[in-house]
């Protein structure tokens, strides 16, 4: 069954009506006319005019004004193109893993299993096989796309009160583990998609953690950060992370035989080797030693959730992505809506005018401002105005302050979210997707200043998950994954199973539980309270997006709950505003937690030498409305993947070549084959790859 498209009726394609034809003589006229007058037009920004501007899509991000990046040494390392397919991972072996796959004729899905496994060794402090994760796959030859939920569980023993005697076991410890589901989610993403062998994409991560494996800038910093935990876990972590009784530094060898030992067997068995087999039995040893409460019981009824993957319509494109418990794919929506009706805004200032000039050429009837059947004008206003670089309405110190205040409203309605095999969570999801409800919150959204945090409807506390690592894959027959894997905290539980080298993640820590009273007096989300096999509450944004049912992009992040507001910049930075695909991941972010009442914007010099802050001149118009500001050496870190589909008139040349095959006889479908391009974020320092 094919996915549910939910078209907003403000973003979607206009309907079509009859009308009387125009003489062409009048439309040249008219239109020439209405360019003229409206290129003269002058719209406010914050307090200061600005005439419209042509816009080259190509330029650089310190064009817009929004902050600058520097750095020492050539930016393409960041960048590949290729029309044969592309990986973008948080680390350059990964990403070379995956392409390999690729070469060998693998499905997106092959590369993105060898992917996440490479991750799960050289990145042990933000994925691997002890955790989960959300997987998004776009199909090419069905144009069907799947949602893959391998997030953890709530085992079978778990309760409400279950941490109210002991509340750092809700983060830190053997109990704090939820039931893994990142072997078996990749597992059934293989049987459905999957061409080469599956002991094959195992190779490379055995290999990495046997051998071993140079340790990253990255990963000596996760080390140094988790340095009580790995010294309290001197068995697991620290033979692993400090095996002489000091942490391991950058370009030390590391190695993890147990855990190469644990994949050979799941490689040669299959997942049951884990889930019911003499791995999983092993495992559950030693998390019951270390005090959890996970069973063989619980391994055995885990059950990977595949559905078809929700689609939602904004600024034109088609955004794919996971339901809840995810809470990114809503959320990025949500967003958006909110933006595009500050465009709608804008352009019912000049309604009166192109209403005019319809009455003059087609006599048709008078334009109803708000009747959005007849929207018909709003595509012709786009049409032209675009071609000014219109986009004050989001860019520029204004639109940051826009993008601020409408974060804040998506972040404190996401925690009304749940498992929705729990709570009927159907209301609040139809609300973040109403145009009505949009409208109302655009409303509440004022230019000249911010807000105390209950103006919003914040009435939960807020969930701060953390950790994370994303991979973007397009192949050659431009097939997609978008999958976000974790742990959480870094290391996790801080405990790592010395007979497998698994690190145990601490993902019970991302439920609420009654007795959680924030440092703000703000009560838990009732909707995510702890149950058995619940899943909880998710920030994860794996999307794909699509424009014109043909690939456009693929987006994530890792980062916690600043992963839904960086995939939103992106989105906007590159297909909104059309930044290059590096500038939209350079450029600078800001991040709002709705309490504390503070914009977290980004000021930081990475770990390759390049500095990234937001300018002096927004920090100080965001002030003027009230923001109060914190700079911080931290963010969310993006990969993204773009195919250039190119004009309306490079794609019909294009139509009659080799660059667009055939797939669907019944649709008479056609897949576009343009240039891919894949970036990742030098935040992290890492390094796509190309076929």
């Amino acid at each position: 069954m094919d996915q549910e498209i939910i078209q907003t009726p403000l973003l979607s394609s206009l309907e079509k009506h009859t009308r009387n034809r125009c003489r062409p003589l009048w439309i040249s006229i008219s239109a020439l006319t209405l360019i003229f007058i409206v290129s003269f037009a002058v719209i406010e920004d914050g307090n200061s005019s600005s005439k419209f501007q042509k816009s080259n899509v190509g330029d650089k991000y310190n064009k817009y004004g929004q902050g600058k990046a520097t750095t020492e040494k050539e930016q393409n390392e960041e960048v590949v193109e290729s029309e044969h397919g592309v990986v973008a991972a948080d680390d350059g072996r990964c990403s070379e893993i995956g392409v390999q796959m690729l070469r060998e004729g693998g499905h997106a899905v092959d590369a993105a299993v060898a992917t996440c496994l490479c991750l799960g060794v050289v990145y042990p402090m933000a994925s691997g096989i002890g955790g989960g994760g959300f997987m998004v796959v776009r199909s090419a030859l069905t144009r069907k796309s799947q949602a893959f939920d391998s997030r953890e569980i709530a085992p079978l023993a778990a309760t409400q009160d279950m941490y109210a005697k002991n509340p750092i076991g809700k983060s830190l410890g053997a109990m704090s583990m939820g039931v893994p589901g990142e072997i078996a989610g990749l597992h059934e993403a293989w049987l459905r998609h999957g061409r080469l062998p599956w002991r094959k994409l195992f190779q490379p991560a055995i290999k990495l953690a046997k051998d071993g494996f140079s340790v990253s800038i990255y990963l000596e910093l996760g080390i140094k950060k988790s340095e009580s935990k790995i010294m309290s876990d001197p068995v697991g972590l620290g033979q692993v992370f400090a095996p002489k009784g000091n942490l391991l530094r950058a370009g030390d060898t590391c190695y993890n035989i147990e855990l190469a030992h644990s994949l050979e067997m799941i490689a040669n068995q299959g997942p049951k080797a884990f889930y019911n087999g003499p791995l999983g039995a092993k495992f559950i040893k030693d998390v019951k030693k270390a005090g959890g409460i996970v069973s063989m019981h619980d391994l055995r009824n885990y059950k990977v959730e595949v559905t078809d993957a929700m689609a939602v319509d904004v600024f034109g494109f088609t955004i794919i992505g996971m339901p809840p418990p995810s809470s990114g794919t809503l959320g990025l929506s949500m967003v958006c809506e909110y933006l595009v009706l500050f465009f709608l805004v804008f352009y019912f200032k000049f309604s009166f005018l192109l209403h005019t000039f319809k009455f003059w050429i087609c006599n048709s009837f008078p334009f109803q401002m708000m009747d959005i059947e007849h929207l018909e004008l709003v595509n012709q206003a786009l049409n032209i105005l675009s071609s000014y670089g219109s986009l004050d309405f989001i860019k520029g110190s204004l639109g940051l302050h826009r993008l601020i205040e409408a974060i804040k409203h998506m972040l404190a309605f996401r925690m009304n979210l749940g498992d929705p095999k729990f709570v009927n969570t159907t209301k609040y999801e139809s609300d973040m997707l109403s145009p009505s409800f949009a409208a109302r919150i655009r409303r509440k959204i004022v230019d000249n200043t911010t807000f105390p945090p209950n103006y919003y409807m914040h009435k939960w506390n807020q969930l701060d998950d953390h950790g994370t690592s994303h991979l973007c894959i397009v192949d050659a027959e431009r097939n997609a994954v978008s999958m976000t894997s974790t742990v959480n905290s870094y290391f996790g539980a801080g405990v790592l199973s010395p007979s497998t080298g698994i690190v145990l993640n601490n993902e019970m820590n991302d439920f609420s539980v009654p007795t959680e009273i924030s440092e703000f007096k703000l009560p838990p989300a009732p909707s995510n309270f702890i149950e058995p096999n619940k899943r909880p509450l998710s920030s994860m944004t794996p999307i794909i997006i699509l424009k014109d049912n043909q690939l456009a992009g693929v987006i994530g992040g890792s980062g916690g709950l600043y992963i839904i507001p960086a995939v939103v910049q992106v989105f906007l930075n590159h297909f909104v505003i059309g930044m290059e695909p590096l500038a939209a991941i350079q450029h600078p972010r800001v991040y709002h937690l709705v309490i504390p009442n503070v914009v977290l914007y980004e000021n930081w010099t990475v770990i390759d030498g390049e500095h990234i802050e937001v300018s002096e001149e927004k920090r100080s118009f965001l002030k003027e409305r009230g923001h109060m500001l914190v700079g911080r050496p931290t963010g969310a870190i993006c990969q993204l993947v773009v195919q250039n589909l190119g004009s309306p008139i490079e794609k019909e040349k294009k139509a009659t070549g080799m660059e667009r095959i055939h797939v669907n006889e019944d649709e008479n479908q056609e897949v576009f084959h343009g240039m891919l391009t894949a970036v990742s974020d030098p935040r992290k320092n890492g390094r796509p790859a190309a076929v």
